[in-house]
């Protein structure tokens, strides 16, 4: 706070300040006396009975969100592959019989497998689609075990794992080498697709 002489009226304007101290110093008189200023009962908080009014704190309780951790999808459980063969040599022969199922598909497959190739059922696995439906062509090499593969018809399941393969195209799948043949059926009477799926056959099994 400022204190000069410049300032001192301002603060005391009830006052008469005289630069001689031999002079009176006269203040004014009143007869006012100073009263509190009145407060209703009602701003105050008492009642009419004189006892103060006691307002109730309501204190809102945090609202409390729970949160649910998600159940894991638990795996789903596969029926046993149906196949021929003992697969002794991780072999395995997958028919597309879904497309168009006959005797002379199944003979024919056979013939190729013991004829052709040279291998008993023991060495191999041969599956039938239909039979095992709910299997991806990734869950049947890894259930069987596959080190070679050959398919016939089954370009689907190839695209299924984001294969496009020609036909006869030998091409590893989750580490099985694997021949894309065409659809059982049409190596009927067909001596040029025969020999084309037989060279490829050569190749992949030399590896």
């Amino acid at each position: 706070m400022n204190l000069d002489d410049d300032n001192l009226a301002d603060l005391f304007d009830e006052f008469y300040i005289l630069a001689d101290d031999t002079r009176e110093i006269i203040i004014p008189q009143t007869n006012h006396t100073l009263q509190p200023p009145s407060i209703s009962n009602e701003e105050a908080g008492i009642k009419a009975d004189g006892e103060p009014e006691i307002t109730p704190v309501v204190v809102q309780q945090p609202v409390i969100t729970e949160k649910h951790n998600p159940v894991p999808n638990k795996p789903v459980s596969l029926p046993p592959l149906s196949f021929a063969g003992a697969n002794k040599q991780y072999i395995a022969f997958i028919y597309n019989d879904k497309i168009f199922d006959s005797k002379d598909n199944a003979e024919m497959i056979m013939n190729f497998i013991t004829k052709a190739l040279k291998f008993s059922l023991d060495d191999v696995a041969v599956l039938r689609l239909s039979k095992n439906s709910e299997y991806t062509l990734m869950q049947i090499l890894e259930e069987l075990k596959c080190k070679k593969a050959v398919l016939w018809g089954c370009s689907d399941l190839l695209a299924a794992e984001h294969k496009q393969l020609a036909i006869h195209q030998i091409e590893t799948v989750n580490q099985t080498w694997v021949i894309n043949a065409d659809a059982a059926q049409k190596y009927h009477n067909n001596q040029p697709l025969k020999l084309a799926l037989w060279e490829a056959a050569q190749k992949m099994f030399k590896q």
